[in-house]
């Protein structure tokens, strides 16, 4: 997802273009807190007038009115967790206000690891001024602003799993990953799939309000499998710290929305995925990555050659299995040659031509035999016997 900023604090008139480029933003698969599209499909999964209404703002009021609503909620919070912010965190709530947020990414950016972005990203994607000179001579461009999105959105970059998909809905299960299955039919079976997203989504927002905003399903679809994939991780019944509260009281208007209270929609939580670089069973299901360093490309690397390694002893007790000492065969083998040569597929085609034949007379209804024999019906078992017989002695 990314964000196009009518004015920047270097760009205040809004008429740089290249200062108004959009500003990327990621989904954090692995912590709830700080994915920004799970936390926007939440206020937008309570406030559901807000899809049919594209031409008005995000957040009701004017911006005024939008300022003085954060800062009294950042006040209440300030308050009621004073005590852990002081001894926990070494800070006094006092020195909080509505700009730490913006100094804190601007910090995280340029000093949260060695491995982070050039400085020149990291003041183009927070809107500092980089010098007459340099404003002119540096042009942000989307690989950086992307690794500066992902680095926003609380993703590891010292770690492989920096470069984590989004959660989405992927028809694969446990089954499929590991046999694989083609192309056609994941692709049908994904087809399938998405009309149910598709009918969750209009159960949550109305048919009438995604009509009037169709730009914002895609949005929504992550959304919604982010928030499904969090809350079967148990996200949302933690306990906040030294409380006896969850993150998502039961009083919250969140979990009376059908995302919550539909046994369909909550269904579809085996379906929210993610998927890793060294993954190849999922991967291609995935747009590809955007916003890896090197470094991060090379630990996924890294990954994958581990899981290699890892996959080796088991392999290898596969083998000495199906050939054992001495180059007598194993059962495996045994069993294989039996199930695979012709004298047990002559059997099985034998057995095959019996019942079709007891079929046959059943649904013709014969009641007597050409040599003048008692009826199928009336003698199976030795009907049976004798057809059994003929196929056994013609093979």
């Amino acid at each position: 997802m990314s964000i196009s900023f009518g004015h920047l604090k270097d760009n205040q008139s809004g008429k740089n273009a290249i200062k108004k480029l959009p500003r990327h933003c990621y989904c954090n698969p692995i912590d709830h807190s700080c994915c920004v599209i799970t936390g926007l499909f939440e206020y937008i999964a309570t406030n559901p007038d807000i899809v049919s209404k594209p031409a008005e703002a995000l957040f009701s009021g004017p911006l005024s009115a939008q300022a003085q609503r954060f800062g009294r909620f950042l006040s209440k919070i300030l308050t009621k967790y004073e005590s852990v912010i002081n001894t926990k965190f070494g800070y006094e709530t006092k020195d909080i206000g509505t700009h730490s947020w913006r100094k804190c990414a601007s910090t995280h950016l340029n000093c949260g690891s060695t491995g982070g972005p050039t400085a020149a990203a990291a003041c183009i994607r927070t809107g500092h001024s980089m010098g007459t000179n340099r404003d002119v001579y540096i042009m942000g461009e989307a690989s950086s602003d992307q690794v500066c999105g992902r680095i926003m959105a609380g993703l590891p970059i010292n770690l492989a799993e920096f470069a984590v998909s989004n959660v989405d809905f992927i028809a694969l299960d446990a089954e499929s990953t590991l046999s694989g299955v083609s192309r056609a039919e994941q692709q049908q079976k994904q087809a399938e799939l998405d009309v149910k997203v598709g009918d969750a989504l209009e159960s949550i927002f109305g048919k009438e309000r995604l009509a009037a905003n169709a730009q914002m399903t895609p949005v929504l679809r992550y959304g919604l499998a982010s928030l499904l994939y969090h809350n079967k991780r148990g996200a949302y019944d933690k306990l906040v710290e030294d409380s006896t509260s969850q993150v998502l009281p039961d009083s919250s208007p969140l979990r009376q929305s059908p995302a919550f209270s539909s046994p369909a929609i909550r269904d579809l939580a085996q379906y929210a995925t993610i998927s890793m670089p060294w993954e190849d069973g999922k991967r291609r299901y995935f747009k590809e990555a955007t916003g890896l360093p090197p470094h991060v490309i090379m630990f996924a690397y890294q990954k994958q050659l581990m899981n290699s390694v890892k996959a080796i002893p088991r392999q290898v007790e596969q083998i000495l299995d199906r050939r054992q000492m001495m180059s007598n065969m194993s059962i495996d083998d045994l069993a294989e040659h039996i199930a695979n040569g012709p004298r047990f597929q002559g059997m099985s085609n034998d057995i095959r031509t019996l019942c079709d034949s007891v079929a046959s007379l059943a649904a013709n209804g014969l009641r007597q035999a050409r040599d003048g024999q008692p009826s199928a019906t009336a003698m199976p078992g030795k009907t049976v016997c004798r057809v059994f017989s003929a196929c056994m002695l013609k093979s």
